[in-house]
């Protein structure tokens, strides 16, 4: 249902990553810090205000890809 209204209100949203640095790293993994902002829209003219994210994100190796494996909000 969730996704249904999302297709329907034409809801976008733009993000940009402000900074990032590597936190810890190990042979297989890093934890990497991220500052981002991102702002969202529909198709009733919805603007919002830019919002400010602070994140830590797990990358683990998966072969020879890396993939996010913890995304976690930090306050």
């Amino acid at each position: 249902d969730f996704v249904g209204v999302l297709e329907q209100s034409a809801v976008a949203a733009d993000g940009t990553i402000d900074a990032s640095a590597v936190e810890s790293m190990s042979t297989d993994s890093a934890v990497v810090l991220v500052s981002a902002t991102s702002t969202v829209s529909n198709s009733a003219g919805a603007d919002s205000e830019p919002r400010i994210w602070r994140l830590s994100v797990t990358v683990s190796r998966d072969g020879d890809r890396l993939k996010m494996s913890k995304v976690e909000f930090v306050p």
